[in-house]
């Protein structure tokens, strides 16, 4: 019986190798290349609006809830003023704390922020400047980077994602 070396396997020559030949390592690219193609497709867009819009509808829904729970006087009302893309929560004339006092959405100055200046009572119902409740047919409505829209129903004071109320 005659030894044979690893390379000579029946009389005949196998090359060993320790590494991927260029056909499989191309194969790997163009795999890589497709599952990122499809990852791309798939990727989510317009969080960063989403987030601005989420963030707005927490600010209202926080500006009723302290309206609700202070001491109920028909003539206070508290205020959410939007101002060159930054919102504001008073009192009266004070902003209720530092954190909600010219503020941007996100901390972000690039997200555009249009709507009226919102204004709720001790019921926590909209009004008017002068503290008059708001009928069905004045909705205030937010906008947030001119694409999502929040609307504030007059009949319950509740923030919606759209611009209609049902």
């Amino acid at each position: 019986m005659v030894n044979k070396s690893p390379e000579q396997l029946n009389g005949i020559f196998v090359k060993s190798s320790t590494g991927f030949s260029l056909v499989e390592l191309i194969l790997i690219i163009v795999l890589l290349g497709i599952l990122s193609a499809a990852a791309y497709v798939k990727w989510p867009v317009g969080l960063n609006n989403r987030a601005a819009m989420l963030e707005l509808m927490r600010v209202i829904r926080y500006t009723q809830h302290v309206a609700t729970t202070r001491v109920y006087d028909p003539a206070h009302i508290l205020r959410l003023k939007i101002n060159a893309d930054k919102y504001t929560i008073t009192d009266g004339t004070t902003a209720i704390s530092a954190e909600y006092n010219d503020q941007y959405l996100l901390g972000d100055s690039s997200i555009t922020l249009t709507g009226i200046t919102l204004y709720y009572n001790g019921l926590g119902e909209p009004v008017n400047s002068s503290g008059v409740v708001l009928n069905s047919i004045a909705s205030p409505s937010f906008t947030v980077n001119g694409t999502s829209y929040l609307t504030v129903c007059p009949q319950t004071g509740y923030v919606l994602e759209g611009s209609t109320c049902p």
